[in-house]
């Protein structure tokens, strides 16, 4: 092969990897633990706390076929959260110590 052909196949590859990771390429992340609410009443808010002991605030995905009550009502129970963890809305006001976890899909174990 010329040097060329080997230029443009890696460009194109590069390419390709660039346009994949800017529309969503990054994997799910999967979070296993428990509800917990924070903050007092009228100001309360649904945290989840990870067996790995990270805390986050919850969000639900537009368009998922659940909402957030949904996964408040199973507290107490363990459960397996599958979205991706949202870092730059930290400090802000109901925002958990280690970001927002956005879940696109969930079980209880």
């Amino acid at each position: 092969m010329s040097v060329k052909k080997v230029f443009c196949l890696i460009s194109a590859l590069f390419l390709t990897e660039q346009a994949v990771f800017c529309f969503g390429g990054r994997a799910p992340q999967v979070a296993v633990g428990f509800i917990n609410y924070y903050g007092n009443a009228p100001v309360e808010f649904a945290g989840f706390e990870t067996v790995d002991g990270y805390v986050y605030t919850l969000q639900v995905e537009e368009g998922s076929k659940f909402t957030l009550k949904d996964i408040e009502a199973e507290q107490g129970n363990m459960l397996e959260l599958t979205g991706q963890i949202d870092n730059s809305q930290k400090n802000g006001f109901q925002i958990l110590k280690d970001g927002v976890f956005i879940v696109s899909d969930w079980k209880k174990l």
